[in-house]
């Protein structure tokens, strides 16, 4: 399986940051919009705005490298305006995808069996 997925939260958006938030996603997505390496790229917002989960979808490793590369300026701010981050892998991520991304301490799930 040479897709991967990717859920990264951001815990804890306190609601003097939700603003600036919300734009950082939206630059975040535009930036994305033609990506078709980037199968889905998604935020959902909990009910009182303080959670947020992004699940996105890349069709390899290299391409998930690509858009960290394309939206990484983002990333900094957002982790820090969102309280924090949290990242889970689904997939087989290559050695040079679980390097860049040490730093996050993803939780990494390897394909067992699926359709």
């Amino acid at each position: 399986m040479d897709e991967i997925q990717i859920y990264t939260t951001f815990p804890n958006i306190p609601p003097e940051n939700l603003e600036n938030f919300k734009k950082l996603v939206s630059q975040a997505v535009a930036i994305t919009k033609d990506d078709d390496e980037t199968l889905r790229y998604d935020y959902f917002l909990s009910d009182n705005g303080t959670k947020c989960v992004s699940p996105h979808a890349h069709v390899n490793s290299e391409a998930l490298l690509a858009h960290i590369g394309k939206v990484g300026e983002l990333l900094g701010p957002m982790v820090e305006l969102g309280g924090g981050v949290e990242v889970v892998v689904l997939g087989d991520p290559s050695a040079e995808l679980l390097e860049a991304t040490a730093a996050f301490e993803a939780t990494v799930y390897a394909h067992l069996d699926g359709k």
